[in-house]
C-alpha cells in the first residue's frame, strides 16, 4: 500500500464512519514475490475475498447481540411503562430472536467450511442475503421500539444501548448492496448451490 503510485481516499458513509476507501493504482509495479494468485488471476482472488466478506459472521453475531440488548431494554421501565408488557413488542422481539438463531446456524456452517480450508461460495451468499434482510429488521425494530432514544448517536448524552440502534439503522441500508447486490447473490445460490441453469 506504500508503493509509488498507490493512493487511498476515504469514503465516509451515512453513519460518518470511514469503513471504505477508494484505492487508486497509477503505474504501480508489483514485485513477482508479492503477486497473489498468480499473474492474471486478480479477478479470482477478488472473488475469493468477497466470498469471505459475504459470510457476515461478525455482523450476524452483532445483530443477535442487539436483539438481546433490545429484549433487556424492553423489560425495563421507560416513561412509566415497560415495553415488554405489550404483546406485540414481545412477539416482535421473540421473532427476531428466533431468526437470529437461524443466522447463527448459517454462520456456523460457513465457519465450519472455513475450518476445513474450504472457501464458502454459495454458502457465503446465503449468509449475505439472509443478514441483509435481518439487519434491516433488527434496526427498524430497534428504532420503532425505542422511539426517540433509538435515533440518538453514540456519545449522545441520552443515548440508550450506547447509540448502537441509531448506527445499526444508518448502516442497514447498505446491507442489500454491499459485497454484491441481493439479486446477484440469489443467482449464485441458484446456480452454484442448487445447480439450476443460468437465465
Amino acid at each position: 500500500m506504500h508503493a509509488p503510485g498507490v493512493s487511498v481516499q476515504a469514503v465516509p458513509n451515512i453513519a460518518y464512519r470511514n469503513d471504505f476507501n477508494q484505492v487508486f493504482f497509477e503505474d504501480v509495479r508489483v514485485p513477482a514475490d508479492d503477486l497473489l494468485g498468480g499473474e492474471n488471476n486478480g479477478w479470482r482472488v477478488a472473488m475469493t475475498v468477497l466470498d469471505y466478506e459475504r459470510s457476515n459472521i461478525a455482523a450476524i453475531s452483532g445483530a443477535r447481540r442487539t436483539v438481546a440488548d433490545l429484549i433487556g431494554w424492553a423489560k425495563e421501565e421507560h416513561g412509566g411503562r415497560r415495553p415488554w408488557d405489550d404483546l406485540h413488542v414481545r412477539n416482535k422481539l421473540a421473532g427476531l430472536y428466533a431468526e437470529g438463531e437461524i443466522g447463527r446456524l448459517v454462520a456456523y456452517r460457513t465457519a465450519w467450511l472455513q475450518s476445513k480450508g474450504e472457501v464458502p461460495n454459495y454458502e457465503a451468499s446465503i449468509g449475505k442475503v439472509w443478514f441483509a434482510m435481518y439487519g434491516i429488521k433488527v434496526a427498524n425494530a430497534g428504532v420503532n421500539l425505542m422511539g426517540g432514544y433509538g435515533q440518538l448517536a453514540p456519545g449522545s448524552k441520552w443515548a440508550q444501548l450506547r447509540g448502537r440502534v441509531e448506527t445499526s439503522y444508518l448502516l442497514a441500508v447498505s446491507g442489500p448492496i454491499a459485497g454484491g447486490a441481493g439479486e446477484i447473490q440469489r443467482d449464485i445460490i441458484a446456480t452454484r448451490g442448487l445447480g439450476l441453469p443460468r437465465g
